[in-house]
């Protein structure tokens, strides 16, 4: 998930992992009939502070049908155990069981069974199993990220929280989707091609994502860029605490205007960029400057049909719906 499943097609950052999952799955299938080694630790801190742990499968007995991943953080130990589907297609675990285990304590919680077509699968260098301190939990929260398959779509993470009064860890959130594959209910507008990504930023734990509604708005999917979105974590919940880290808002925004200039001089579309370097900015409160931008980049003939088809217009209607569009995902104001 960011450094995880799947991440992006147009080598730009962030968003030229958007295929990464698709295109790897001869790699995966390859790795889960003929066995596979575990994916590097994730970096983590000690107990008490904010840190992380992730792993990748490793492939088990019974012929390579079962399979255990396993990750560690400080004391605590957690394990995803599944059995590979014998369905055609994609080998992956549509249920299984998981495990948390500190010290003398070890808790259960079986069974879990995936919805939406979606398993874990082995060897994709995902991270499908993460154990999360963000700092105040006496156990670490534990993150599992099931993957329905397909290059665009989709991975459905669930969040195990430990409940002092049922002395047990419990599911406290979990992802689903429209018919269209986006993000719904209460679950913040993730980017479900690449999940959430563990990282320390400026000492806090977040899961690095993008804005899922991008992608498609304005343009193809691999020509389509998303503005940084990154999540935390309430009581169990999913929580865009992205405008706490305006210093992660500006290298995003930094690295969308690189974009959008590499693009014109390559003569290229910038339809499915523009739009999330201006929500960034607009985070950043900039947005009278950025729209300003957007204008000049029009009269130049920048938004024209002949640079790209636009999925939601070309030239000022592009620009208007753009404009209707930030109003309403509420980055702009």
């Amino acid at each position: 998930m960011r450094g995880r499943p799947g991440r992006f097609a147009r080598g730009r950052g962030r968003w030229g992992r958007r295929l990464g999952l698709g295109l790897g799955l001869g790699a995966v299938m390859a790795a889960a009939l003929g066995g596979g080694a575990d994916a590097a630790v994730q970096p983590s801190a000690a107990a008490p502070g904010p840190g992380y742990s992730c792993r990748d499968t490793k492939i088990g007995a019974a012929g390579g049908r079962t399979f255990a991943l396993t990750t560690v953080l400080a004391a605590t130990r957690v394990t995803f155990q599944g059995s590979l589907t014998r369905t055609p297609g994609l080998p992956m675990a549509t249920s299984g069981s998981l495990t948390v285990s500190t010290g003398r304590s070890r808790w259960r919680l079986h069974p879990i069974t995936f919805v939406n077509g979606a398993g874990v699968l082995p060897n994709t260098g995902a991270d499908q199993v993460c154990a999360l301190r963000f700092g105040r939990e006496p156990h670490p929260e534990v993150l599992l990220q099931p993957y329905t398959g397909g290059a665009h779509c989709c991975v459905l993470p669930f969040l195990y929280t430990y409940s002092a009064r049922a002395a047990s860890y419990r599911l406290s959130a979990r992802a689903t989707l429209t018919e269209g594959g986006q993000p719904a209910g209460p679950m913040p507008p993730y980017d479900p091609n690449g999940g959430l990504g563990p990282r320390l930023e400026q000492g806090h734990l977040v899961l690095a994502t993008d804005d899922g509604r991008f992608p498609y708005q304005f343009a193809c999917f691999a020509c389509s860029a998303a503005p940084v979105l990154l999540l935390g974590d309430t009581g169990g919940r999913f929580v865009d605490i992205t405008r706490s880290f305006p210093k992660a808002v500006a290298g995003d925004a930094r690295r969308l205007w690189s974009a959008v200039h590499q693009d014109l001089a390559h003569h290229t579309e910038v339809l499915g960029v523009v739009p999330a370097w201006v929500a960034d900015e607009c985070r950043l409160g900039h947005a009278a400057a950025a729209f300003a931008a957007v204008g000049r980049l029009q009269r130049a003939g920048d938004f024209s049909a002949r640079l790209g088809p636009g999925f939601d217009g070309t030239g000022s209607a592009y620009v208007a719906n753009l404009r209707r569009f930030l109003l309403r995902t509420g980055y702009c104001r």
